[in-house]
């Protein structure tokens, strides 16, 4: 005889609905089907080989590059008296002032010099550009993860930071928002100034003045960058979201994306404001005479 179907209620007429389990997995599927759909031209094998390149790219910088070059810079016998984790820490510092750079000048040139398709149409435009810096971001956050977790927790911030940053770049791939991704790689900003007084600090130079103008730069840029600009960006986000969902002559091209794309700006301005409060509290204790550490 047959395997009896699973079914927690007496047969009624009519088919025995599915197990639970069952039942749960296809709802799961479908959502992750729809998630699919809406990434459009992320999962496309040449933007699935662009992060990874990215994300090989940059793990070669860190483990092989920035060893020598800080050596270098800072001189032998500098560099090989700090333990393992500092130097650890001055090569993720150094990679990640280098992606700054780069992702900058990439949102800048995709600001300043737009594709055509994304002068036609800020949200769903086509830029070839933008797709391979948004890519290439994607890569870094992937790092960036990986790395400052190697060796130790590197903390609930970072973590939601960086996979806030991994799933917005991952969204504003085509067909969705080339401008606002654009935008968002000008937050980058504040980081050289980040990586510059780390690195310092990891090699013994705290007294430094290179070390204190950075601290102080490090500071302006990110509320500038990440809160002046950041607040009036997500307030203009929202607008144009709202735009679209309220414009009977367009479609949103995925709802679960455009749903994600509405939360998601909570958690990351959060970590901003979270990340300005130690900066502000920092600055507050050491007074403006007293020595930055």
């Amino acid at each position: 005889s047959s395997r009896p179907h699973f079914c927690l209620s007496p047969p009624t007429s009519g088919p025995c609905p599915a197990p639970p389990f069952r039942a749960g997995g296809v709802a799961m599927g479908a959502a992750l089907s729809a998630l699919s759909a809406g990434l459009g031209d992320a999962l496309t094998p040449g933007q699935v080989l662009t992060t990874g390149a990215s994300f090989m790219t940059w793990l070669a910088v860190q483990r092989i590059v920035t060893g020598p070059l800080l050596s270098l810079i800072f001189g032998h016998r500098r560099w090989s008296s700090r333990t393992d984790e500092q130097r650890h820490r001055c090569s993720i510092s150094l990679t990640s002032c280098c992606f700054s750079i780069c992702t900058m000048a990439c949102g800048c040139i995709g600001l300043l010099f737009p594709s055509p398709g994304v002068v036609a149409d800020p949200i769903y435009g086509h830029s070839g550009f933008v797709q391979f810096a948004t890519a290439n971001t994607v890569g870094f956050f992937l790092w960036n993860m990986l790395a400052e977790n190697s060796n130790a927790w590197g903390g609930f911030a970072n973590l939601i930071h960086h996979a806030s940053c991994v799933l917005s770049f991952i969204m504003v791939q085509h067909p969705f928002s080339p401008r606002i991704a654009c935008a968002l790689m000008l937050f980058e900003a504040s980081t050289p100034a980040l990586c510059t007084f780390n690195t310092l600090r990891n090699l013994g130079l705290e007294d430094t003045a290179v070390y204190r103008i950075s601290r102080v730069l490090f500071a302006v840029l990110f509320f500038v960058f990440r809160l002046a600009l950041g607040i009036p960006l997500t307030l203009l986000w929202y607008m144009d979201m709202y735009a679209l969902a309220n414009d009977p002559q367009r479609q949103v091209h995925s709802t679960t994306i455009f749903n994600i794309s509405l939360f998601l700006p909570i958690p990351f301005l959060g970590v901003q404001f979270y990340w300005f409060w130690l900066i502000a509290r920092a600055a507050c204790r050491k007074g403006p005479h007293a020595k930055a550490v």
